[in-house]
């Protein structure tokens, strides 16, 4: 959240492009359900994995808790970043996650929007990035929706 506050107040300032991107791995309370906490952070560590491989070095990928992340895509805009949030979300689709004898088919929904010169506190951005991202649920998950009012 201070690196969400701090790409706001340089938004404001010089008014480059920014996205702000909300993920949420999907039917994740199962996988804890069914293989257990410990097994479930494995889980979460091979999507934190795939998502470093997929950024750059200055895009900033945090937790926000569970298993719901944001992803801060400075320089970025809208369109750039839903093909970010797409490769991303092929990536974890891709590639299954091998837990003790299991095989774990990770998928993730996404939520895009990009940070708004009316934007005067953090929340507003993660608001709308939320919102997709349950849209993108909505709508069977496994997908990436942009935020559009």
């Amino acid at each position: 959240m201070a690196q969400l506050s701090l790409s706001l107040k340089s938004y404001q300032r010089y008014r480059t492009d920014t996205a702000f991107l909300m993920l949420d791995i999907d039917h994740f309370k199962a996988v804890n359900d069914k293989l257990g906490h410990q097994d479930g952070d494995i889980v979460i560590q091979h999507v934190t994995k795939l998502c470093h491989l997929e950024l750059r070095e200055v895009d900033i990928f945090g937790r926000i808790g569970g298993e719901e992340f944001g992803i801060i895509l400075n320089n970025t805009d809208i369109h750039r970043a839903q093909d970010v949030a797409n490769r991303l979300r092929l990536s974890i689709d891709n590639t299954p996650c091998e837990v003790d004898d299991h095989v774990i088919n990770a998928t993730i929904s996404i939520g895009v929007s990009q940070l708004e010169i009316s934007d005067e506190q953090c929340k507003y951005v993660l608001i709308r990035s939320d919102k997709a991202m349950y849209q993108a649920k909505r709508r069977g998950r496994n997908r990436v929706v942009v935020y559009n009012e």
